[in-house]
């Protein structure tokens, strides 16, 4: 009972009693005492209990407020941290992309908003509103936890924008050094991951970014010192080349080791380099065609199923614009487009790179038999800094389609030999199954793709299969059979035998058997395949509940079902009893007609309902009406006035059987009922009828000399 309502009723005996208390006072101490006491002591009181009242109701909503409000105050102050920090990190990383993380930061600064909170996205910072005390409880709670989740993700994505970002600078100045025009580099160092934190003091986003922060440096001095070696080439070139495009790319360098652009400044340094080894002048024509002719080849190398499609269509269109390059003096944009493609080309093999080790980390890490998989010779090279070194296009060409060949054959092998080898366990329960049940497994078994590799990895790993890589298909030869015993328990035992009907099925196998008993009877089912069955247990009484269930069968089995007792009204209702109900008020009329109609109802009928509701709602608006309910072994319910049928079996057995005759319960179903009900009904109710007749599972039997 609520608060509000046991205060009511205590407020409505109190008045209750003072009532009393008064008329006791005019009965016994005189009516002057009585009135004053109507008058004024019954108000005083009760307006003193009003007051208490409201006073306590006030008190614990005020509370209730203040601690919603002070919630608000911390969960604000969570999104204040969260959505000032992703802030600083995008200042200070522009390339870290937080979009999702600002999206979902957004998303819950708005639910915070519908709390009564009030936050200010351009500044970060909040305010508990006024309408903040009303605010859920729970939906706080929720905003609050997922804050946390929320700055969890933002740390693991910069610990691997923060480790992706070193690893590149590593690579970009490598490729100087290798261009002999910058010293080694030193490694980049380890940052801390999420799960190691940040050093005390500091938050995590800092200390990852004071890591990457030392090694910009390094890259700043080695990049600096790339493009003094440069100019001192400069200087001292004796023959004529394009000095405004080496200066060009020298000065994109510069700006975009200003901007961070490591990689970009780094390409930039090599094509100046470039350009002043390859001495430019008279050999616009042949640089244009030469790299028309590796962007055809980047277009055809088969590469961009692989990799991010931005990188072909940069390099589409470089291809749109070489054709409007007609001039030596378009060097300049013949060196941009140079430089885009370049750049796109690198780009793709890093991708494909990365593709490679990705899936090569994954196999490495599994037990792989003898013959199924090697690693790709592709797996222990790094072609990305020898081909920024390359200065001459058509070099680069050779070289970058006999790179990306290689690697564009090794990513479609490892991805699919990692995508088998991920999904192998449990594909390989299904090929199991499949040759345990049919002796064989072939691709239109497998939901999946590539299944030859899956059927050459199982092949590998267990040599007792034969398999046929041409169909491709697996054979193991004889299907294995089983024995499987199911033991049909009731709860007691009965003076006639009882039946059940026991029901095996799955795949290509259905069994199907008949047991009689007292108490506890066996039905067996022999050469059964190994798989997976629905086993299902019909009793021949309706009082009596089915039973179904899955089983799997590897190998001989002991089965054992108890049937318990149930109404068949029970059993299709369920626990939909209050649902059902609602329909048969509303639907019960309809059935009355229905059923003065035809003189009985049944599932096979036609209803305005669900088919599902059917058999629940016909079960309970007979339960209420007095009507007796059954169900056929197809699963028919069907509802009739046992007292008729009673009678009509009466008829047929005292009119329609003459001595030393036997009817089958199909003609006396099909000629002298008006219900359509099973054998079992017509056999229980002729046994009840106390005339001379045999009753048989299919038929009645009056014996000569009997008496009707």
């Amino acid at each position: 009972m609520k608060g509000q309502t046991r205060a009511a009723l205590g407020i409505g005996a109190l008045t209750v009693l003072l009532a009393a208390v008064g008329a006791g006072l005019f009965v016994f101490a005189g009516t002057q005492i009585g009135v004053y006491f109507v008058v004024a002591g019954i108000p005083v009181v009760l307006l003193l209990v009003a007051v208490a009242y409201v006073r306590g109701v006030l008190s614990g909503e005020d509370n209730t407020g203040q601690y919603v409000e002070q919630r608000t105050k911390q969960v604000g102050e969570s999104l204040r941290d969260f959505w000032r920090s992703l802030s600083t990190i995008e200042e200070s990383y522009p390339r870290f992309d937080a979009g999702t993380l600002r999206s979902r930061a957004d998303s819950l600064v708005s639910d915070y908003e519908a709390q009564g909170g009030e936050f200010d996205r351009s500044s970060g910072s909040f305010s508990v509103g006024k309408g903040a005390s009303s605010g859920e409880l729970q939906e706080l709670e929720r905003i609050d936890a997922e804050v946390t989740t929320l700055a969890a993700d933002r740390d693991d994505q910069l610990y691997d924008f923060v480790r992706d970002e070193l690893d590149a600078l590593h690579g970009d100045l490598l490729a100087l050094a290798d261009a002999d025009i910058a010293s080694d580099p030193v490694a980049p160092p380890e940052p801390p991951t999420p799960d190691e934190g940040a050093p005390s003091g500091l938050a995590y986003w800092e200390a990852v970014g004071e890591d990457l922060a030392e090694y910009r440096t390094e890259a700043d001095a080695t990049v600096d010192e790339a493009i003094a070696r440069v100019r001192d080439i400069q200087r001292n070139a004796t023959d004529t080349y394009d000095e405004a495009a080496v200066d060009r790319h020298l000065e994109d360098a510069e700006a975009d080791r200003r901007d961070g652009e490591y990689g970009h400044a780094v390409d930039a340094v090599l094509e100046a380099r470039a350009t002043l080894e390859s001495e430019l002048s008279g050999s616009f024509d042949k640089d244009r065609e030469d790299l028309d002719a590796f962007v055809d080849t980047i277009l055809d190398s088969g590469a961009e199923q692989y990799v991010d499609a931005e990188l072909f269509d940069q390099v589409r269109s470089v291809q749109r614009e070489l054709d409007a390059l007609d001039s030596a003096l378009d060097v300049g944009s013949l060196s941009e487009h140079r430089q885009t493609v370049r750049t796109a080309a690198l780009d793709i093999v890093s991708a494909l790179q990365r593709e490679v080790d990705r899936h090569v980390e994954r196999l490495a890490g599994e037990d792989l038999p003898a013959g199924y998989y090697s690693r790709p010779a592709v797996a222990d090279e790094d072609h990305g800094d020898e081909l920024r070194a390359i200065g001459p296009v058509r070099e680069l060409d050779r070289e970058w389609a006999s790179v990306v060949a290689d690697l564009v054959d090794a990513v479609g092998t490892v991805k699919t030999k990692a995508t088998v080898v991920e999904a192998y366990g449990d594909v390989s329960e299904t090929i199991e199954q499949e040759l345990r049940r049919n002796g064989s497994v072939t691709a239109d078994d497998l939901p999946v793709r590539n299944a030859g590799q899956f059927f050459g990895l199982y092949f590998r790993r267990n040599p007792d299969v034969e398999f046929d890589p041409d169909e491709p298909a697996l054979h193991r030869g004889d299907v294995e059979t089983y024995t499987v015993d199911v033991t049909v328990s009731y709860d007691e035992g009965s003076e006639a035998k009882r039946r059940a009907t026991v029901m095996l099925d799955g795949g290509e196998y259905d069994g199907r058997e008949v047991v009689e008993t007292h108490l506890v009877g066996t039905a067996t089912f022999a050469d059964v395949p190994f798989g997976e069955y629905d086993l299902v247990v019909a009793p021949g009484e309706d009082d009596y509940g089915r039973v179904e269930r899955s089983v799997t069968v590897e190998g001989d089995s002991d089965l054992s079902v108890d049937l318990e007792p149930v109404t068949l009204v029970e059993q299709l209702v369920g626990d939909r009893r209050d649902e059902i109900a609602e329909h048969v008020t509303e639907f019960g009329p309809r059935l009355r007609d229905r059923f003065d109609e035809e003189g009985y109802l049944s599932t096979e009928m036609a209803f305005p309902i669900t088919d599902d509701f059917v058999p629940g709602l016909l079960a309970e608006w007979a339960d209420r009406e007095g009507y007796t309910v059954t169900r056929t072994d197809d699963g028919t319910v069907i509802v009739y006035d046992d007292s008729q049928l009673s009678q009509e079996i009466m008829n047929v057995i005292q009119y329609n059987l003459d001595e030393g005759d036997r009817l089958s319960y199909e003609r006396i179903r099909s000629q002298y009922l008006s219900v359509p009900v099973p054998n079992p009904v017509i056999e229980e109710l002729a046994a009840s009828t106390g005339l001379s007749v045999e009753t048989t599972p299919d038929s009645l039997l009056k014996p000569a000399g009997g008496e009707a």
